[in-house]
């Protein structure tokens, strides 16, 4: 009898250890079910490829901590055929400049408050020293850049992560391709516009801001769709999420490609990873330790490809890197603009008529336009003797 008690106590127990194991294992893969996303990287492999391509999650912000996180998508641009964005940064360029010279409308535009229109005006004239046109005063671009708190840093890239990772493309003469056009963009109200109100309101925004930054550091796609998928419109988010994903599949069919887009096209049942699953593509999230990659890929002019624009009016011709160059011509004469969003810089190039038609001889003309610039502009002034012997290639 003695020994069977003691049996029936040790089949309890270990009945109980069994029942905490099982508990820990459901627990265990419960927990693991949970991380659906736990890159910001993703490889696209299967459905007849015979190389994988890639899709990263972007954000639209400069910190350096951006580049440092995952070095693989370094090596997965590197290894692919193409770079695809949201945009195409020549469509972008093209709407820029067609607005600036009043050609078109802006295809999206913001109404703001008449608060916010003195607070905007306010902060344009500190910086560029000249009154913003309507056509600036409803930019969603320009006025969220003014308006919304600031996020720079000394240490920051030169741009946001997905241009800069158009210039490291284009470094490597990677073609470019976009995946939607610039009418899909989301529209944007004054609504959407921060405003700080005191030093609580800041300390609370900026907490909130270092904490999406975490989980974009660490990989944690999940955290960050659990805190912003609330807040997102859903029919419009699918609607997008489909036009990219027919264009990533197009450029599949093709080549290879490393398709950068906003964070939130990723997650979710209509994300890009499910969609892309749907139709047959495996996707796997890639995770590497840091390895000091990003000091490595540099954006570099010299390697990009260039292309010689010639005007046979004014008699020059002028080489620029490889993308949409404005042109435009006014009485007495033209210029040439190109602009990179991967430095934030823009190339412009001008020829005029000198002489009597502007009342300065040749040899004034060149000093005369280097000194001369917009308010707050950064313009070198070319060594003398260069102007020299440029004066005498100029035309009368």
């Amino acid at each position: 009898m003695y020994k069977s008690v003691e049996t029936t106590k040790s089949g309890k127990l270990l009945l109980s250890l069994f029942v905490v194991c099982c508990f820990l294992l459901v627990l265990q893969r419960a927990n693991a079910q949970e991380i659906k996303y736990p890159s910001f990287l993703w490889e696209i492999s299967g459905n007849g490829l015979k190389k994988p391509s890639y899709l990263l999650g972007s954000a639209h912000l400069k910190d350096r901590r951006l580049i440092n996180s995952n070095d693989s998508l370094f090596i997965a641009i590197a290894n692919t055929d193409a770079l695809a964005l949201e945009i195409h940064p020549d469509s972008l360029y093209k709407e820029i400049w067609n607005i600036r010279f009043n050609k078109q409308p802006a295809s999206k535009k913001i109404e703001l408050t008449d608060a916010q229109k003195k607070e905007f005006v306010q902060r344009y004239q500190k910086l560029h020293g000249v009154m913003p046109d309507s056509q600036q005063m409803a930019s969603p671009h320009i006025v969220k850049y003014f308006l919304n708190p600031s996020h720079d840093k000394q240490d920051d890239i030169t741009t946001v992560l997905d241009a800069y990772l158009y210039g490291l493309a284009k470094s490597q003469r990677k073609h470019i391709i976009g995946l939607e056009p610039m009418e899909d963009q989301l529209e944007t109200s004054a609504n959407e516009l921060v405003h700080l109100k005191n030093k609580k309101d800041s300390s609370v925004y900026y907490q909130r801001f270092e904490q999406l930054l975490q989980f974009y550091s660490t990989g944690n796609l999940d955290g960050l769709w659990n805190t912003i998928s609330p807040y997102i419109n859903s029919g419009e988010m699918q609607r997008r999420n489909n036009t990219m994903l027919k264009n990533i599949m197009a450029q599949l069919d093709k080549s290879t490609v490393s398709a950068v887009v906003g964070a939130s096209h990723l997650p979710g049942d209509f994300g890009l990873i499910q969609l892309l699953r749907n139709n047959g593509y495996k996707l796997r999230p890639v995770k590497t330790k840091k390895t000091n990659l990003a000091s490595k890929y540099k954006i570099d002019y010299s390697t990009m490809e260039w292309v010689l624009h010639q005007d046979s009016v004014y008699g020059f011709a002028v080489s620029m890197p490889k993308g949409y160059v404005h042109k435009t011509n006014i009485i007495g004469g033209t210029s040439m603009m190109y602009g990179d969003l991967s430095t934030e810089t823009e190339l412009i190039v001008s020829a005029a008529f000198v002489g009597e038609l502007h009342g300065l001889t040749t040899k004034e003309f060149f000093p005369r336009n280097t000194k001369e610039g917009p308010p707050g502009a950064n313009i070198g002034l070319y060594p003398s003797n260069f102007l020299k012997r440029m004066v005498h290639r100029g035309c009368k």
